[in-house]
């Protein structure tokens, strides 16, 4: 994921360089010599990877209403929901409202063992966080029709844990690695939108913040035959905040009474981070940094339609290109094996995200019940190796994830449309996600 550039600011011993390091042990095994060139490669090339290769950036959408109806949002966005999801629908919104969101995410733990050269074993904890997550505030005065809103787009925690062990007969390794990882980011933004006949026209400007916390530790040795045991360690931490703006342009169509589509695109920025790293080697120090980690957010385009198929009931479809291989750009920094290693081995697609919602509304006196389903399926997009190194490929194993389906489900109550309650459950293999809105509009 995000990666970053050695400063100037590097230290290291003398004698230690390249060269060195591979002609003075030509007797090692591979992996041992392998261990060394990666290690000695710090003095050119070090990056924060570790942390961030088992992060997915995850797109959601605010509201409980959108939640509910999986996503399926970008040719309805009737509500203050489209602020983010699509600002041409601000359009909708003709009396002052204010929207109130809160959210409850739960990720189950996970463990793998790999048994290759490596022979590792992987732990990560399960996670739990809850938040204020959206609000908003809109009104419209004449034809224009504005809105403000404060959203959290970012909250991801993770805690894992390494152990490797490897033996050729000769030499041993041994290693531990200790990460953990909290990213929050919220964005402001203010949107403004028009009709113009039967199309919408809808811009918001986002002001993105993102706090990172992260620590890193990898503390290991090496023990060869005849030979005094080489030990190592090195660790890392992340604890910075950065800023940038972004927006998001939209439109929609009515084309007839029973149907609408729409099309958004939201440009993304990249916000950097501050990382101080150090190693030590046989005690002694060997390298002291501080890196500028760049963290892309991915731009996003979707189509949606929306589409009457009752009175009382619509469907909703959308899809979505997510601009993932941004996260990868030329300040890409290749660690391991940086003289048989290319940047271009290490990739993260695009991929595509399909989202299907239904709606079905209940009328009764004074009040009107909505029941809400949909689908999506989200496919995996971690940092993925394509070179010939097979250790490397082992450390860029999945460690059990992959593509994700997601069900939703919710419903919503609204009384003589001034107040409106909304409740959401978003449910995938190794998590749940649960939304709850709160709307109050004058009449």
């Amino acid at each position: 994921m995000p990666l970053g550039r050695l400063t100037h600011r590097t230290r290291k011993r003398p004698g230690s360089c390249l060269a060195s390091r591979r002609h003075g042990r030509r007797d090692r095994s591979f992996f041992v010599w392998f261990w060394l060139l990666t290690a000695t490669a710090a003095l050119q090339a070090q990056t924060n990877e570790e942390v961030f290769r088992e992060f997915q950036f995850d797109f959601s959408l605010p509201g409980a209403r959108a939640a509910a109806l999986g996503g399926a949002f970008i040719g309805t966005a009737d509500d203050a929901a489209a602020s983010y999801a699509n600002p041409a629908g601000l359009a909708f919104l003709a009396e002052p409202a204010i929207t109130l969101e809160y959210r409850l995410t739960q990720r189950d733990g996970r463990e793998a063992l790999f048994p290759g050269g490596g022979n590792t074993s992987f732990t990560q904890e399960a996670v739990d966080f809850e938040q204020l997550n959206f609000f908003s505030a809109n009104y419209r005065f004449g034809s224009w029709y504005f809105g403000a809103f404060q959203y959290r787009y970012l909250q991801d925690q993770q805690n894992r844990d390494f152990i490797s062990s490897q033996f050729d007969g000769r030499s041993q390794v041994g290693e531990q690695r200790f990460i953990s990882l909290d990213l929050s980011g919220e964005l402001r933004g203010v949107g403004v939108a028009r009709r113009f006949r039967d199309f919408k026209l809808g811009l918001t400007v986002n002001w993105f913040e993102l706090v990172g916390k992260t620590s890193y530790r990898r503390d290991g040795f090496i023990q060869t035959s005849g030979q005094p045991t080489e030990t190592f360690f090195f660790q890392s931490k992340i604890d910075d905040q950065d800023h940038a703006f972004g927006y998001n342009l939209g439109l929609l169509h009515e084309v007839r009474s029973d149907f609408t589509w729409g099309v958004v695109y939201r440009s993304n920025p990249k916000l950097f981070l501050q990382e101080e790293v150090s190693e030590t080697r046989n005690g002694v120090p060997f390298l002291e940094d501080q890196i500028s980690v760049p963290f892309a957010v991915p731009d996003v385009f979707g189509v949606g339609i929306q589409y009457r198929v009752l009175p009382t009931a619509r469907l909703m479809l959308d899809w979505q290109r997510i601009f993932y291989s941004q996260i990868i750009g030329d300040d890409f920094v290749v660690v391991e094996s940086i003289e048989e290693e290319q940047a271009s081995n290490y990739v993260v697609d695009d991929i595509d995200q399909f989202h299907i919602g239904f709606e079905y509304l209940i009328a009764a006196d004074n009040s009107v019940w909505a029941l809400r389903g949909g689908y999506f399926r989200n496919p995996r997009h971690t940092i993925d190796y394509r070179g010939d190194d097979a250790r490397i490929s082992e450390r860029f194993s999945v460690t059990g994830l992959g593509d994700e389906d997601h069900t939703t489900l919710g419903f919503g109550w609204v009384w003589n449309n001034r107040f409106e309650v909304d409740l959401a459950a978003d449910l995938w293999s190794n998590g749940r996600e649960y939304t709850l809105s709160f709307i109050w509009r004058k009449k």
